[in-house]
């Protein structure tokens, strides 16, 4: 359940990386031109790192919980706002798409792939992978259908629904995150014990 959770919130927050299919309909919308609204990306991938370092100091603050409907929060206020206020405004452009949807984002997938993979001490690798084949086909299956609504609904349509679907992503991977302790939290686990306990149930099954 964890990791399916977190697979679909990594799935919303990876929008970001269909910046080059929402660039003409945005230029397009808001009146803007293509050289300069392409210059939105740059900042949002600093904005990306800069998001994942300061989330994994405010995770120790304000806990897993809080920390993803944060993320969740700026998502929000990127794509809403966006979609609302930067008709001729390029700045509006670089505030909140570059800036607040890359650092939310940031911050939600540096939180949700830490914390998750708690969950699977033995299995680090493979539940990494999952979390990232999630966030990375998010452009290839939500910004599709989404770019294919955009003749029928408009940008400011499809940029406020898209936005509405952080508030139930995050929490919903938020709260499982955050409500249970993962395994590895224990002072008393060590996989070397866990790997030992395996052997020891085979070896009693073998010989029975």
């Amino acid at each position: 359940m964890y990791l399916t959770l977190s697979t679909l919130t990594l799935l919303f927050l990876g929008l970001i990386y269909a910046f080059s299919m929402f660039a003409a309909p945005m230029c397009a919308t808001f009146g803007l031109e293509k050289a300069d609204v392409a210059l939105t990306f740059n900042i949002m991938m600093i904005a990306f790192c800069v998001g994942a370092t300061i989330g994994s100091q405010l995770e120790k603050v304000i806990g897993v919980r809080w920390s993803i409907v944060l993320s969740g929060t700026l998502f929000f206020i990127g794509f809403a706002g966006t979609g609302f206020f930067a008709h001729n405004q390029l700045f509006v452009v670089y505030l909140l798409y570059g800036v607040c949807a890359g650092t939310g984002v940031g911050m939600g997938y540096n939180t949700i792939a830490a914390t998750t993979n708690q969950w699977f001490p033995d299995k680090v690798g493979f539940s990494s992978g999952v979390l990232m084949m999630g966030f990375g086909v998010s452009a290839l299956i939500i910004g599709n259908i989404s770019v294919g609504f955009i003749a029928s609904l408009g940008l400011l349509t499809v940029f406020a629904r898209l936005a509405s679907s952080s508030p139930w992503s995050s929490p919903s991977s938020a709260q499982p995150c955050s409500s249970v302790r993962p395994p590895t939290s224990s002072p008393s686990w060590h996989p070397s014990r866990r790997r030992g306990g395996r052997r020891r149930s085979r070896r009693q099954g073998r010989r029975a």
